[in-house]
């Protein structure tokens, strides 16, 4: 792939922290995400760091159970999903700089919600399918911010977040990923930001695809933008 753009060559070195002890609770399924006694949030203490006075569309994009390609092939702005990831690549996302998600099962309650938040530690937060409000409430109260990738309009009701504006299939050729890409820009245009689910472990070609593609934003007037960048209040709050 093309070299990246300046502004991301600049940011590139912003590694995310390991994960905060203050930030945890002891639990039998492992070590929860949790707000620390001094206000810090997970959504804030291992976001990626993002000028927020960059008034250019931003477009935000997910990999769900990224291979460790996509480590290497990916601007660091990208974000990462993994259901459990090996903590060797974890170690790799962030000192690249790449925010990580906790991919949860579907149809998931609020009673089991514990035994996946506690799988790996030191993500933002959670990409889920439409979860009832419960589930909602509980990871607003852990810090953590939710994205559905059902393609919708508007925020989580209760958690903060954003739903997808697209979430991309695998496509076999490189005339369907370029267009696919673009459905996702002409979105951000016309609505100041746009956030893409990748489809799960990309291969090689999509990789390099999305790199070509991201490394030409800047000229073409967006930015890439890391999700905690991307969330909006939860919508019982705009009320």
């Amino acid at each position: 792939p093309p070299p990246l753009p300046a502004d991301q060559q600049a940011a590139a070195h912003h590694a995310i922290p390991a994960p905060d002890p203050a930030l945890l609770e002891d639990s039998p399924a492992g070590p929860l995400p949790r707000i620390a006694a001094d206000g810090r949030q997970p959504r804030q203490a291992y976001a990626r760091p993002f000028d927020r006075a960059d008034t250019r569309p931003r477009i935000g994009l997910v990999v769900r159970e990224a291979p460790e390609a996509a480590l290497r092939r990916l601007p660091p702005t990208v974000a990462l999903a993994y259901a459990a990831p090996p903590p060797p690549l974890l170690a790799q996302a962030r000192a690249r700089g790449m925010e990580t998600l906790l991919a949860l099962p579907a149809n998931l309650d609020a009673a089991a919600l514990d035994s996946s938040l506690g799988r790996f530690a030191g993500y933002v937060g959670v990409l889920a399918g439409r979860h009832a409000e419960a589930v909602q409430d509980a990871l607003r109260a852990r810090g953590l911010l939710y994205l559905d990738p059902g393609p919708g309009d508007g925020a989580p009701f209760q958690a903060w977040g954003r739903t997808a504006d697209l979430t991309l299939e695998d496509a076999p050729t490189r005339g369907e990923v370029d267009r696919q890409l673009a459905l996702l820009e002409q979105r951000a245009r016309d609505t100041g930001s746009a956030l893409g689910i990748l489809p799960p472990s990309p291969s090689g070609f999509w990789l390099d695809r999305v790199a070509g593609w991201a490394a030409t934003l800047p000229e073409r007037g967006l930015v890439l933008a890391p999700v905690t960048a991307m969330i909006r209040r939860p919508a019982s709050a705009q009320r």
